[in-house]
C-alpha cells in the first residue's frame, strides 16, 4: 500500500458499539455524517435517492434535508455542476432525488452549516485522541486548559459517487475520459479520490488525497469503514506529507472514508475550536 505513514485494522459488532456507547470507553461523542445512495450505479435516465446518516461504526440513524442545515449542495458531471442547495426544503425531507442525465460519474457534495457542542475534558480529550488529533489535546495542555471543557463548532463536508450505465455498457464506470471522481469542489476540508474506485478490481489499492483550504493536508488521520451485516471494519491511515493515503480493501461493496480537522478560533464567545468532518462514500464493484 503507498502513502502511508501508520494504518490499522479494526472490526466492531453491534454488541461492542453498544457497550462503547454506554460505558464511554472510547470517544463515543464523535460521530460520522455520511451521504449515501439507495444505489451506485443505476442506467442514464434514471434517478437515485439521497439520504444522510449521522452514527457510529457505519451504522446511524437517518438525518433529515432541509434548509436551516444545507449550507451548499452540488450535483457534479464531466459537463455540469448543478446548484441544489435551494432545492433543500424548509421541513425536514427524508430523502432527495438526483436524476442521472448523463452517463459516467456523478459527484454529490453537501456542506452544512455549523453546530455547536460543548464537551466534558475527559471526554474531549479521549474524542480528539481517536480522530487523531492530538496537537489539539497539546495545544490545550501548553495554555493550561486540559480541565476546561471542549467549546467546539463543527460542519460536515459530505461527498459520494454514483455511477450512470450507459446503454449496452459491458462495465459499469466513468470511462478514461471522465475524471468527475477527482473533482476538486471547493469544500473546506475534502477527501479526493486519486483514481476511480468504481473502475477498480480486487487487491487494487484504494488511493485518496486529503485537501484543507485546497491544499494538501498531512499526518492527517483517515478512516475507512466498512459494513458486514452486524459488524464493521475499521482501516485507519495516515496521510503523507502531500495529503495523500491508499489502502487495500479487503471486501467489495461500499465503504466510507471520512477525516477531521480542527482549527483554534479566536473572537467568538463560548467557542474556542472550529472542526471540519469531511465524508466521501463509494462503492467497490464486485468483478
Amino acid at each position: 500500500m503507498h502513502g502511508m505513514t501508520r494504518t490499522s485494522i479494526r472490526w466492531f459488532s453491534s454488541l461492542a458499539a453498544s457497550l462503547v456507547m454506554l460505558f464511554g470507553t472510547t470517544a463515543a461523542m464523535a460521530h460520522e455524517f455520511w451521504l449515501m445512495p439507495d444505489r451506485f450505479s443505476s442506467p442514464v435516465g434514471s434517478s437515485v435517492r439521497m439520504r444522510m446518516f449521522v452514527g457510529e461504526q457505519f451504522s446511524g440513524e437517518l438525518v433529515g434535508f432541509y434548509s436551516t442545515l444545507i449550507a451548499s449542495a452540488h450535483h457534479y458531471t464531466a459537463g455540469r455542476d448543478i446548484d441544489l442547495t435551494a432545492t433543500a426544503p424548509e421541513a425536514a425531507a427524508a430523502d432527495f432525488a438526483v436524476t442521472l442525465r448523463e452517463p459516467g460519474t456523478h459527484l454529490l457534495a453537501i456542506d452544512t452549516h455549523s453546530s455547536q457542542i460543548d464537551l466534558e475534558a475527559g471526554r474531549f480529550y479521549a474524542y480528539l485522541h481517536d480522530e487523531g488529533l492530538d496537537y489539539v489535546n497539546q495545544a490545550r495542555g501548553a495554555a493550561g486548559r486540559t480541565a476546561t471543557p471542549g467549546r467546539e463548532r463543527y460542519r460536515r463536508n459530505l461527498k459520494s459517487l454514483i455511477t450512470a450505465i450507459a446503454p449496452g455498457a459491458a462495465v459499469p464506470g466513468s470511462g478514461a475520459a471522465d475524471t468527475t471522481y477527482a473533482r476538486v469542489t471547493g469544500q473546506r476540508l475534502e477527501i479526493v479520490p486519486q483514481s476511480d474506485p468504481q473502475l477498480l478490481v480486487a487487491g487494487q489499492d484504494v488511493a485518496v488525497q486529503v485537501l484543507w483550504e485546497g491544499k494538501p493536508l498531512p499526518n492527517a488521520l483517515l478512516k475507512f469503514w466498512h459494513r458486514r451485516g452486524s459488524q464493521s471494519v475499521l482501516i485507519r491511515v495516515v496521510t503523507d506529507a502531500q495529503g495523500k493515503a491508499a489502502y487495500t480493501p479487503p471486501f467489495t461493496g461500499t465503504w466510507m472514508a471520512s477525516v477531521v480537522h480542527m482549527i483554534p478560533v479566536t473572537n467568538v464567545p463560548n467557542v474556542d475550536w472550529d472542526s471540519y468532518w469531511a465524508n466521501l462514500t463509494f462503492s467497490l464493484p464486485n468483478r
